[in-house]
This record gives C-alpha cells, sequence and structure tokens, in this order.
C-alpha cells in the first residue's frame, strides 16, 4: 500500500496541479467504484446472460471510469504508476478484455503491433461475455475506428497514385514500399481494387521490424500478387537514417506508405525519419506518413489502460517537419480521416 509519506521527493507542483498522492488517492476509489459497477453489472444481467445489457452496463461503468480518470490531468507516461493502482484493484475484471489486456501487457514489444492493428480493423474480439463487452467498447472507441478509416484511405490513395502515374508516365512498372508494414490490410485491400489484369505490372516491398508481421502480410498479400512481385525485409526501421545509402540499398518507390511509425518518433527522430524515407520516393511518387492528432478522443483510455502512448501532431506540427527537410509548400498537404483525428503528411517528389 501506498502512504502520503511515499511522495514526499516528487518534483514541485504547478499551482493547481494535484500531487501524486492525491492523483493516487483519486485512482483507488474510482477503480473501487468501478469494480462495483462491474459487480452490479453481473448480478443484473445473470452473469452476462444478457448480452445487450452487459454490452450497455459494461459501455457505462468504463465511461464513468474514464471521466473519472481524466479529471486527473495526469496525461503522458506519467500515469504508467498510477494507472497501476487501477489494474492492481480493477484488473480481475479488466483483463477479460482481449484487446484492452494485450495492448497493456504488449506481448509484442509494443501496444501497436500487427496482431492488434489486424484485430482493430477487422474487429475481432474474444469469446467470453465479459471481455466480448469489453471488445466492443474498445473496438468502438475514435482511435480504432480511426485506424479503420485510414486502411481505406491509404488503399485509396494507392490506387489513385497507380493510375495516375500511368496516365502521367505511360509507364507501366508501379512499386508500392510499406515502411512498418505491420498486417499490410492497407496493401491488401488496395491490391483488391486493382483488376487482375494489372496486378502484374505492381511491385511490393514491405519493412517491419517483426518477421512475424512479415510472415503474416506475405500470406495476406500472395493470393494477388507473383512470389517475384513480393519483396519483403526485417528492417529495424527506426536506425534507417543512421544508416547509409550504401549499408541500406532500397529502389525508389512510387508510393511510400508509412502509417504508424511517426506516433512513436519524437520530433528530431521524424524529421530524420521523413529525410530518409522522401530519398527513396521517385519522381512525381507520393509519400503518405500518418500520426494521430492531440485531439484524439481515446487518448484517455489507451494511456490509462494500455499505457498507450504516441507523440502526437496536428497539421501545423506535420507540415513543420516538412519544412526541417526542405520539402517545398507545393510539394506537401495533410489530410485526415473523416473523424479528423488521424492525419496523414502527403508529399510528392520532385519530378
Amino acid at each position: 500500500m501506498l502512504g502520503k509519506s511515499d511522495y514526499g521527493r516528487v518534483p514541485p507542483r504547478k499551482k493547481g496541479q494535484k500531487s501524486v498522492y492525491d492523483i493516487v488517492c483519486q485512482v483507488r476509489d474510482t477503480s473501487h467504484k468501478f469494480v462495483e459497477d462491474i459487480e452490479n453489472a453481473r448480478r443484473w444481467t445473470d452473469s452476462w446472460s444478457n448480452r445487450p445489457l452487459t454490452l450497455s452496463l459494461v459501455n457505462a461503468a468504463m465511461c464513468r471510469c474514464l471521466d473519472s480518470l481524466a479529471t486527473t490531468n495526469c496525461v503522458g507516461e506519467a500515469n504508467q504508476m498510477p494507472s497501476g493502482e487501477l489494474w492492481r484493484i480493477a484488473g480481475h475484471f479488466l483483463e477479460t478484455g482481449s484487446l484492452q489486456y494485450q495492448a497493456r501487457t504488449k506481448p509484442r514489444g509494443y501496444a501497436g503491433d500487427f496482431e492488434m492493428i489486424a484485430k482493430i480493423v477487422e474487429r475481432k474480439s474474444c469469446i467470453h461475455p465479459l471481455g466480448t463487452a469489453f471488445d466492443h467498447f474498445f473496438l468502438s472507441q475514435a482511435a480504432p475506428q480511426a485506424v479503420r478509416h485510414r486502411t481505406d484511405l491509404a488503399a485509396g490513395s494507392i490506387v489513385r497514385c497507380l493510375y495516375e502515374y500511368g496516365q502521367k508516365c505511360g509507364q507501366t512498372g508501379f512499386h508500392v514500399a510499406s515502411f512498418g508494414a505491420g498486417p499490410s490490410i492497407d496493401l491488401e485491400r488496395f491490391l483488391k481494387l486493382v483488376p487482375l489484369g494489372q496486378r502484374s505490372a505492381i511491385r511490393v516491398t514491405l519493412l517491419d521490424i517483426d518477421p512475424m508481421a512479415i510472415d503474416h502480410s506475405r500470406a495476406r498479400l500472395q493470393p494477388y500478387v507473383a512470389s517475384g512481385q513480393l519483396v519483403h525485409h526485417r528492417e529495424n526501421i527506426f536506425r534507417m537514417p543512421e544508416r547509409s545509402r550504401q549499408q541500406f540499398a532500397f529502389p525508389s518507390a512510387h508510393f511510400i506508405l508509412c502509417t504508424g511509425l511517426f506516433d512513436y518518433l519524437s520530433d528530431v527522430a521524424a524529421a530524420q525519419m521523413l529525410s530518409c524515407l522522401y530519398r527513396h520516393l521517385a519522381p512525381d511518387g507520393t509519400l503518405m506518413i500518418g500520426n494521430f492528432a492531440p485531439h484524439n478522443p481515446t487518448r484517455t483510455y489507451m494511456e490509462w489502460i494500455g499505457n498507450w502512448y504516441l507523440n502526437y501532431r496536428d497539421a501545423t506540427s506535420l507540415l513543420r517537419l516538412a519544412d526541417v527537410v526542405g520539402i517545398e509548400s507545393s510539394q506537401r498537404q495533410v489530410v485526415a480521416d473523416p473523424l479528423g483525428i488521424s492525419l496523414f503528411l502527403c508529399v510528392r517528389g520532385s519530378e
């Protein structure tokens, strides 16, 4: 148990900011109320046998809990320790939700791994009746919705680039590369949109640090392209900007996609990565970089339940990265998913 004396050496607080002790006390109180809400829900639903009522009561309990946690104004990695109190008290219920438990435990080293993204896009949930309710709540949040939207947005953008490039250049070969490929559902949907007779002109390159992500992506894409059209590299993408062109031989691509990587990069690292990707962009090609916006309404849930922390950027911040790299204003724009919280910096290669 934590006592008030445990926080005697914390840094000085800003005016109006709660002490760590006060935050933990509030988290404990919130957690016990949440457990009470879930225990009441179990009784009222006859141990989750009434599915519609279970979904409704779990949704209400989660919203009440998150609303209270948000009032602590404890955001970012500062809430790692107090969120541990939440899981200590309510974890026996929370862990039944397969998605939030996977985000919390990070079995592949980070929350947004290829398995998580695939489950979000394909709306996968567990079979436990209470866990299903938690998964339903997870999948209904704005951030997972934005992940689904950005998947379709990326697929449509690649198709548009394919046909625009073909019309302008009259060339039959088209190379698309995905950095931090994940499950490659966006590429799968792109290939499905291309008529069968036109797919033979497409080359796909996948880059990811996780060999299981690459295996998963290859299996997903192989029904749509021949083996010679699909190239994969297991790469520590975070270190690519440090490597010279001789150390990393990679042909230029007509479309470069990087959906989730920049969410985990500092501004300095993001600028270096942008410069690296831009160097690999073919003349008149398209580079599409995703980043969540600061007004992500799912942030409280992601951070308190999953310890899932992102480096958020708005449109101005994304354009500032392009300025640092020296990309002309006429070459770039920022687009958003329908919810306006998953942003893309889109850069056109110089002719």
